[in-house]
């Protein structure tokens, strides 16, 4: 069955029963947005990497333009391995990286602990968020590849993937 059937059954059998104006209006107003990308799915085939593609694309950051991130992460880069301070230069890189593909704010990405990272699946727990309300965000290859080679150079050993700045990294 494809996705766009399901989630048009969904909706006819909530709505038949007491589902409230308010309720009807947000789904109404959330299923063409979704339709348009998963809705020639087919439902068995929609998975945790199908639902985190669709997310990135629903996510813009108005107000970091293009050039910006562009000069950042060059920045960033090229200092990862050539600067005296480059562990700094790498966890700074690591963490810009991690911030646009999943778009933690740095309050959420500074909190991450190890455990509630899962390579498998892409994933991460958040407990730390601005509504205190738990969730979790998903991230590409890039960021896996990023994140090994972050956990071999400072040989993380603490519960939190980010240490605080130290001499350590100068």
């Amino acid at each position: 069955m494809k996705f766009s059937e399901a989630i048009e059954k969904f909706v006819g059998l909530h709505e038949s029963e007491d589902w409230n104006s308010e309720t009807q209006r947000y789904y109404r107003g959330k299923i063409p947005i979704i339709n348009r990308y998963l809705g020639s799915y087919n439902v068995l085939d929609i998975d945790i990497f199908v639902i985190a593609d669709f997310t990135k694309k629903q996510r813009t950051i108005k107000d970091l333009n293009h050039d910006i991130v562009k000069i950042i992460f060059d920045h960033l880069y090229i200092n990862r391995n050539q600067n005296k301070n480059y562990r700094a230069y790498f966890k700074y890189y690591f963490m810009f990286n991690l911030m646009l593909e999943t778009g933690a704010r740095i309050s959420e990405v500074i909190n991450i602990k190890i455990e509630n990272i899962d390579i498998s699946d892409r994933s991460i727990f958040l407990e730390v968020t601005k509504y205190d309300k738990e969730r979790y965000v998903f991230f590409t290859k890039k960021v896996t590849s990023i994140y090994m080679k972050y956990l071999n150079r400072y040989e993380v050993t603490n519960d939190y993937l980010f240490l605080g700045n130290s001499k350590e990294e100068q």
